[in-house]
């Protein structure tokens, strides 16, 4: 005979699995290390799953592009080496137990223990008749509508907390109105209380979840026309914080095609494409604030005005802060903030923002890099906190680059780019180009402030390695510090090429003026038009009173000392001291005769050619 269902033992779900010292829960979408918790990207937790449920069989690489990527998606093979090389990283000392055989698979070398949930799903209620054993409490209208939430307390609806038939047949103590079950019944329906605005809160969540938790986007943001937008929009954020950029930009430039209404796709190319191809990028741009209407919610107007002025280098400080105040936990915005208050020399204020970035939900690389910029701002909990989390601890990669991070803060540069180099090296080995490039150029400002013999030879191989990736940014940078190194050498017709070189590259307007001050500093032949781009800068906060500075270096070559007095003045008046541009406020002041003010760039970014004044005025004390 069939057993009542109500008899029948409950169906086990899979919920985590378990391996050394990783647990993966499926649940909460989490994955924890050494019982630490530690970010990861969906596609990384989707890998990691695909790994325990193969009880250590070898997975070919077609079976992963498959699972991961299914409906014949074209993805480079590049990008699964990535992603498998980002989850060893994740998995810190545990690594090592996802092997990979060359051309064959990837093998998850460990005996997995799998957890399981035995409890049924609730059901809806059925009328039934009098007498029958009592079904269980309805499910309240908002959470059917959204999904099952997970497992937690109660959540009272209807008739829930009425008594139930056979509860009542039992004898219930009688208490005074005054006596101790008054206490409990208040407990208890402060509970009820709480439990229903937890239900409320979870049901509104459900029925909008984010799309990328960096931007605080979620779905009801990108006025989206067709259903699948949200799902395409989520895999291309996936994509890009796994470093497949080119798979993200495919998939915005796809999602852009096929749902007219949304912005969301046209505002990232913009910012995606501005390094490489900066007038593609103003025609994302265009057509980002083309699809903006009338009824466009605040905050996606605000988050398209952020990307389109920041790709094309316009003042983006008012969308970043007013985004903000309706997403503060808009963690890569807040690192954005951090950077524009560094340029403000607010070091406090940048703390502050960094500090807002959590440890749990970044990519391990731009957590190092949050980490670093908190280590040059003097915030003390960074080296124990970066022992302590296996996604730095474990790669060999981040764990270097900090190292040389914390001893360019330090003044230790010869440490600094012996780290460095060691990160660039490992960064190679394991096909992270974005982080070889970045450890090559800051190993290359440490040698440069060190001024070490093999400076220019370094500077040498990071434009080599920035051209071939494209960061023609970075190629120009590399060309100013090598026009310095050679107008220090006496080689003033050499270092003029290379400044007029490297106007012909820079993608970015602040480049400009910062190569134009290397010339007037060191006496080389202007690569550019100064009025020009005095003009182009005069009403942008960001470069307030370098309009001014310019013209009184250019007074001062001229020899006329008071001119540029009037105008250093005028610069100091209306802020230069609050930009990237302070450090030649001061050696201008130095050449005037000013008393000789210390100079440190920490961090050395933006506008590493900041250091050819610094290094003058260290000579000048």
């Amino acid at each position: 005979m069939a057993l009542p269902e109500s008899s029948r033992a409950p169906e086990p779900r899979v919920v985590g699995y378990r391996f050394a010292g990783v647990a993966l829960d499926l649940r909460r979408g989490s994955l924890s290390i050494d019982g630490n918790d530690v970010g990861a990207t969906p596609l990384l937790l989707q890998l990691l799953q695909i790994l325990c449920e193969s009880e250590g069989r070898l997975l070919t690489r077609q079976e992963l592009f498959d699972a991961l990527w299914p409906g014949g998606q074209t993805v480079s093979d590049s990008a699964l080496s990535q992603l498998i090389w980002r989850l060893r990283s994740l998995l810190g000392p545990y690594g090592s137990l996802v092997t990979t055989l060359r051309r064959s698979g990837v093998r998850l070398e460990a005996p997995v223990s799998t957890e399981f949930d035995f409890q049924r799903s609730p059901r809806k209620a059925l009328p039934e008749p009098s007498g029958a054993e009592p079904s269980a409490a309805p499910v309240p209208p908002a959470v059917e509508q959204a999904g099952p939430l997970p497992p937690g307390p109660p959540q009272p609806a209807g008739d829930a907390a009425a008594p139930r038939a056979k509860d009542a047949a039992v004898p219930q103590p009688v208490a005074s109105p005054g006596g101790p079950a008054a206490p409990r019944r208040r407990v208890l329906a402060a509970v009820l209380v709480l439990a229903a605005l937890a239900a409320g809160l979870a049901a509104w969540l459900l029925r909008d979840p984010l799309i990328f938790d960096g931007y605080a986007l979620r779905e009801s943001d990108l006025q989206a026309d067709r259903r699948e937008t949200a799902g395409i929009a989520r895999a291309a954020f996936a994509a890009e914080e796994a470093g497949d950029r080119e798979r993200a930009i495919a998939l915005m430039r796809s999602l852009h095609a096929s749902d007219l209404a949304t912005p969301v796709p046209a505002a990232m190319l913009a910012w995606w494409r501005s390094h490489t191809a900066p007038e593609e990028a103003a025609a994302w741009g265009r057509a980002a604030r083309a699809r903006l209407r009338p009824d466009t919610p605040p905050y996606l107007r605000l988050f398209v005005d952020y990307f389109v002025t920041r790709s094309g280098n316009d003042s983006y400080r008012g969308a970043l802060n007013a985004a903000l105040e309706l997403r503060p936990a808009a963690w890569r915005m807040q690192y954005a903030r951090a950077h524009v208050l560094l340029a403000d020399r607010d070091f406090a204020g940048a703390l502050r923002s960094l500090q807002q970035v959590p440890t749990r939900g970044p990519e391990a690389g731009l957590l190092a890099d949050v980490l670093a910029d908190r280590l040059s701002l003097g915030d003390p909990a960074v080296a124990a906190m970066a022992r302590a989390l296996p996604a730095i601890a474990g790669n060999p990669t981040l764990r270097t680059y900090l190292q040389g991070r914390e001893a360019y803060s330090a003044g230790r540069l010869a440490e600094a780019v012996a780290a460095l180099d060691e990160s660039a090296r490992h960064a190679q080995q394991a096909g992270d180009y974005l982080r070889q490039i970045m450890a090559t150029e800051l190993a290359g400002i440490a040698a440069f402030e060190a001024a070490s013999a093999d400076t220019l030879p370094r500077l040498s191989a990071t434009r080599r390695l920035c051209q071939d990736r494209g960061r023609f940014d970075c190629v120009a940078t590399a060309l100013g510090l090598q026009a310095v190194m050679e107008a220090r050498r006496g080689e003033a017709g050499r270092a003029s090429a290379l400044l007029a070189e490297a106007w012909q590259l820079a993608p970015h307007l602040w480049m400009r003026p910062a190569l134009l001050l290397v010339a007037l500093e060191n006496q080389l032949a202007l690569p550019g038009d100064l009025r020009a781009v005095a003009a182009d800068i005069a009403d942008d906060p960001a470069f307030a009173g370098v309009a001014e500075l310019l013209r009184g270096w250019q007074a001062q070559a001229r020899g006329q000392p008071e001119q540029a007095r009037r105008e250093l003045d005028l610069a100091v008046e209306r802020g230069v001291r609050q930009t990237y541009s302070a450090e030649d406020a001061l050696l201008l002041a130095a050449r005037l005769g000013a008393p000789v003010a210390p100079c440190r760039t920490d961090p050395p970014y933006p506008n590493p050619l900041r250091l050819s004044a610094c290094l003058q005025l260290r000579e000048k004390k």
